[in-house]
């Protein structure tokens, strides 16, 4: 009984993923441009600077496997769906949750989002969470609440304010961790999850832009080059192969200074308001 009560409150934390999952539900008709991807559009795009009504459904971490069940799970509501963007960055071709080190994430997508393709132990937060039981006595006492998006989706986390002195440290260090020994199989899972997004989207008149998203040269100067390669070559060959796709490549831009960067490859609120007008500006060029 106590771990059954344990695991009910801690699914009753209000969080991102409750949040968005019940955001969705209610206003998907409304949305014009949709964000998929993880944590560098999540920080990196901020719907208010868009002309037309916009959501960001990006999570920290989060693999093209759950982009693909979240946009499946509500594109028959999206009448309104004129654009859809989806994050390429150098780690996404070879992004497997369950195997990082940020697996306790994965039962949010069963409990919130409804998604069952996923094994038995990633089902439950009391399995995977830190610290299950002091969480879930704070949630009783209604002293929690993970909600760190604005209404509209953005991650509000990444501030200038809180931005380290040595934030530029981090370019190696996230380097490493998005430099991969490149397992073609998850890779061809994940084209194929990309590949379908796309293609409904064609049957349903939505435009996709497929975006690299803007890092610091302390970041993309360490970048694999084989890596990097596959990872252009993939949106290149997306972008020639449906009618409906265009490739925006804003990886190296020199239009993002020091002062829009929270650390290597992502941006704070500065850089979120310059980017989201670059894209407002580049999606009303490119497709109307």
């Amino acid at each position: 009984m106590i771990i059954i009560c344990a695991e009910y409150f801690l699914r009753k934390i209000p969080n991102d993923y409750s949040y968005k999952a019940q955001w969705l539900s209610k206003n998907t008709n409304k949305v014009k441009i949709w964000c998929l991807g993880n944590s560098h559009v999540y920080f990196g795009i901020n719907p208010v600077y868009f002309d037309k009504c916009t959501f960001n459904s990006a999570h920290v971490s989060q693999e093209i496997k759950f982009d693909h069940f979240i946009f499946k799970k509500y594109i028959d509501k999206a009448d309104s769906l004129e654009t859809v963007i989806i994050p390429i960055s150098y780690c996404t071709m070879w992004s497997n949750l369950k195997k990082g080190e940020e697996n306790w994430r994965i039962p949010n997508y069963h409990i919130y989002y409804g998604c069952n393709n996923i094994k038995f132990v990633h089902r439950f937060k009391i399995i995977n969470e830190n610290k299950p039981f002091n969480r879930a006595v704070k949630s009783m006492l209604k002293m929690l609440n993970d909600i760190n998006c604005t209404e509209l989706g953005w991650g509000t986390l990444y501030s200038f304010e809180n931005k380290s002195q040595e934030w530029k440290d981090s370019g190696k260090t996230a380097c490493k961790r998005h430099t991969v020994n490149i397992d073609y199989e998850i890779q061809k899972e994940n084209e194929d999850y990309i590949y379908d997004i796309c293609s409904l989207c064609k049957k349903k008149n939505v435009k996709v832009l497929l975006l690299t998203t803007p890092t610091h040269y302390t970041y993309y100067e360490l970048l694999d080059s084989i890596q990097l390669s596959k990872t252009i070559d993939f949106c290149r060959q997306t972008e020639n192969s449906f009618d409906n796709v265009k490739y925006v490549n804003l990886l190296k831009d020199n239009r993002f200074t020091d002062d829009d960067f929270y650390d290597a490859d992502h941006l704070d609120e500065y850089g979120a308001k310059k980017l989201t007008l670059i894209l407002n500006d580049t999606i009303n060029k490119l497709f109307y």
